[in-house]
């Protein structure tokens, strides 16, 4: 009995220790990801995957890996039979695709990004992905802006699709989403190349709104018609033209318009909210200044910063303190 009892003990703590070898691998090989080491990352999760063959954020990782060092076809051998199991998750149908259309395999790449979503309908990465693809495959068809509204709709955590829809917004002239989309993909992905580019469709957007109101938008949202309303009341401050000093204190205008309307009760929004905490705690300038100001001009911003210290700093350390996440059942267009 006691050498039954001894090999039992010694199974369970060789299942552990197995467990855990797998477990650093994998947090090593993340590592040499996050160092763009690809050849590393590789050698490490594909031990890693060895020892845990079903654990689907191990595969998914090396997938990934696979993907960066353009490794097409050993990353969807890999993938594909992760992706048909019970195990795999949106982020699996999502590296698989990257993998099929780097590898130039194109029917293939929809057919299991359709499979994807009809497995995942609220992946707003998916989404994201898709649309993308979509645009890529189809230009001109306008079919990756039904997903990315999906995206925001289904998944109004994920700030991929906000960007995506921004942007084509501003291509399109309806510059009042391009500055919607735009503001919410900025606060929920700070400070990447994608930040930056967003900013500029923003200040653009804000002064092609003024210069040409609603022309653009003739299927407008009973929100986009009242929000656009209010907002175009504030017009009288531009006749100057628009710079981040006038775009505060129309945002200021507008928000204490909204605000004391039964619109705020009517179309609760967390962006809008988001606006009006930041005028409560005093840093609204600031936060302007930072979407608008290193965009309009860089040097003009950089004073700001040096004459308006104690604002600026209260600012940031407001950003880092507080996670901005768009509330679900506020989707409005």
């Amino acid at each position: 009995m006691r050498i039954v009892w001894i090999c039992m003990v010694s199974c369970l703590l060789s299942s552990t220790a197995w467990s855990q070898d797998a477990q650093q691998l994998h947090e090593n090989g993340v590592r040499y990801l996050q160092q763009n080491d690809y050849g590393n990352a590789i050698i490490v999760l594909k031990k890693a995957a060895e020892l845990e063959p079903a654990n689907t954020e191990i595969v998914n990782d090396l997938g990934f890996a696979y993907f960066l060092a353009g490794q097409y076809k050993v990353g969807y051998d890999l993938m594909r039979p992760m992706a048909e199991s019970k195990n795999a998750d949106d982020r699996t149908y999502q590296i698989t695709c990257m993998l099929l259309r780097g590898g130039r395999n194109i029917k293939e790449a929809e057919l299991v990004y359709r499979i994807g979503l009809q497995t995942f309908p609220k992946s707003g990465a998916l989404y994201a992905d898709y649309g993308e693809f979509l645009e890529l495959v189809q230009p001109g068809a306008n079919a990756g802006i039904v997903y990315w509204e999906k995206g925001i709709q289904f998944d109004p955590a994920y700030p991929g699709n906000y960007y995506h829809a921004a942007r084509y917004y501003a291509e399109q002239n309806d510059h009042f989403w391009a500055v919607i989309y735009g503001e919410i993909f900025v606060n929920m992905e700070s400070y990447s190349t994608r930040t930056v580019e967003t900013k500029n469709i923003m200040y653009d957007s804000y002064k092609r709104l003024f210069a040409f109101g609603l022309e653009a938008s003739k299927t407008a949202s009973p929100f986009q018609i009242e929000a656009s309303k209010m907002l175009l009341k504030q017009e009288p401050l531009a006749s100057n033209g628009i710079n981040p000093e006038i775009l505060t204190a129309m945002r200021t205008r507008f928000l204490l318009d909204w605000y004391n309307s039964p619109l705020a009760a009517k179309f609760p929004f967390k962006i809008f909210e988001h606006q009006r905490q930041l005028l409560q705690e005093g840093v609204f300038d600031a936060y302007n200044q930072w979407l608008f100001g290193s965009v309009a001009n860089l040097n003009a911003f950089q004073n700001w910063t040096k004459t308006h210290p104690d604002e600026y700093v209260s600012f940031n350390q407001f950003q880092r303190n507080k996670l901005f996440k768009m509330t679900e059942g506020q989707y409005y267009h």
